[in-house]
């Protein structure tokens, strides 16, 4: 008994990969081949000897070099991979290695989704698997649907997106699918034959009927401000009216320096808060509940509430209670510099970045890396939903990248800039910004580079992916005429 036990013992150390303390390799079987795979130092050449049935090979591998025999039959084979330098401290591998080829393919079977939807409110197109192709013993490891698609600028790209969720950014209902699995101990992936998938269009309503909006919704104006015009404008934009439009709203005094706005004002409400949500969140999420929302119309009282006339907007929450401030006199001075049709595109604007603060995780500040993460996890969270949101244009957009290469702090800098940098991150994937908003509530002490390594991978980092997020920004300043 002891004999048999040390006889598969040997056996099992044979088959683990061979280290040194420079390197170490294996071998893989692969689509039609078997490969040797070696990760080390790159300074360091070895030479090998590789037996594979009854066939034998001589090479030499450097740093994280491979060396593949191709064109075998689909079976398993007996491998012994040997180090050529005889005084070589190298344990020989000895293993059986499976090698596939169009046996294994013809098992994967394309696997239509259960649902496929595309949200023009912020250009993605989602598919839902109801069951997720799942790894087994026969089929080796899911590891996502590849969704070939044209991107916003009309760039053809292929994402691979695992789980039951997979988005990508674009205005097309047409995508191509094909779903990716390795083989056990298999070095190469496998795709299904590729298949169409059309999605449905869906409205902001029906995609979040069974999301609750706040019961109670209150608009409240201080004194000072009762008798000026610009309530009146204010109104007119909550209620989707011309500015031509004759209407006049009254006031209802409620308390000390407050008056309530008489009128129903809840449909602009609840389709901004929508469409915060819908950047935040996907359908299912676990969402911040908001019961009241009281939005205050006054100027700015800097010894009072610590933000001066310069301020848009603040807002602040608690226990299912959000109350926000909107600075009139801002109000009054962006509509003196333009007109009444950017004034409520600015307004809608400035309630996407402050409702943001109403429905998003906020970073432990304690617990954050410093100060500028914490910025960014806050201030570009809810920028970056205001331009998702299509509350900033593509020229806002555009000169954030533009400004960011000038600022010392980089995808640290807060507000748009950090915002159009999460914002381009969903090319890599669709729910990115989604999330990066999790992760805030997911990683103890969380930083941007973490919540990159969670999403991503250890494979990507924040200085690799600015970096091309300002080339691909000059690109497109070049093609819609922002650079010369």
């Amino acid at each position: 008994m002891v004999r048999k036990l040390m006889i598969l013992l040997i056996a099992f150390l044979l088959s683990l990969p061979a280290f040194s303390k420079d390197f170490k390799v294996n071998v893989f079987g692969g689509r039609n081949s078997v490969v040797v795979k070696q990760e080390g130092d790159g300074t360091i050449e070895n030479d090998y000897l590789l037996k594979v049935g009854s066939r034998k090979y001589k090479f030499k591998l450097k740093g994280d070099q491979m060396f593949r025999v191709e064109n075998l039959k689909e079976k398993s084979y007996k491998v012994v991979l040997k180090q050529g330098d005889k005084k070589s401290s190298f344990i020989p591998y000895k293993a059986v290695v499976q090698v596939y080829g169009n046996k294994y393919q013809k098992k994967i079977s394309p696997q239509q989704p259960s649902e496929t939807y595309l949200d023009r409110e912020i250009d993605e197109l989602t598919i839902i698997w109801k069951d997720t192709p799942e790894s087994n013993e026969e089929l080796g490891k899911y590891i996502g649907a590849e969704i070939s698609y044209l991107n916003l600028r009309n760039q053809q790209k292929h994402l691979l997106l695992a789980g039951q969720r997979n988005t990508v950014v674009t205005t097309s209902q047409d995508v191509m699918v094909r779903l990716a699995y390795i083989p056990k101990q298999c070095i190469d992936t496998f795709y299904t034959s590729s298949f169409a998938v059309n999605a449905r269009e869906i409205s902001l309503e029906d995609k979040w009927k069974s999301f609750s909006l706040p019961e109670n919704i209150n608009v409240c104006i201080d004194d000072s401000m009762r008798q000026s015009s610009i309530i009146q404008l204010y109104a007119k934009i909550l209620l989707d009216k011309p500015e031509n439009d004759p209407m006049v709203v009254a006031t209802e005094h409620k308390a000390e320096n407050v008056n309530e706005l008489v009128g129903n004002f809840d449909s602009f409400y609840k389709r901004v808060i929508l469409r915060v949500v819908n950047v935040l969140y996907a359908p299912g999420d676990d969402i911040i509940n908001i019961k009241q929302l009281t939005n205050m119309v006054g100027a700015m009282v800097k010894e009072k509430e610590g933000f001066d006339g310069a301020t848009p907007a603040y807002l602040s929450h608690h226990q299912g209670k959000a109350r926000m401030k909107l600075n009139a006199p801002y109000l009054e001075n962006y509509y003196k510099r333009s007109n009444f049709n950017v004034l409520k595109n600015e307004q809608i604007g400035i309630f996407l970045h402050e409702l943001t603060h109403a429905y998003q995780h906020y970073p432990n500040y304690k617990k954050t890396e410093n100060a500028d993460h914490y910025f960014v996890g806050l201030e570009g969270m809810a920028d970056a939903v205001r331009f998702i949101a299509k509350g900033f244009g593509d020229k806002e957009r555009i000169g954030a990248g533009l400004q960011g290469e000038k600022s010392e702090k980089k995808w640290l800098t807060p507000y748009r800039v950090s915002a159009c940098f999460l914002m381009w991150l969903r090319n890599f994937d669709g729910d990115f910004v989604r999330k990066f908003h999790h992760t805030i509530k997911e990683i103890d002490h969380w930083s941007f580079d973490k919540a990159i390594h969670q999403i991503l991978g250890e494979q990507y980092d924040a200085e690799q992916l600015w970096n091309l997020y300002l080339k691909d920004v000059k690109e497109e300043a070049l093609e819609k005429g922002y650079l010369k």
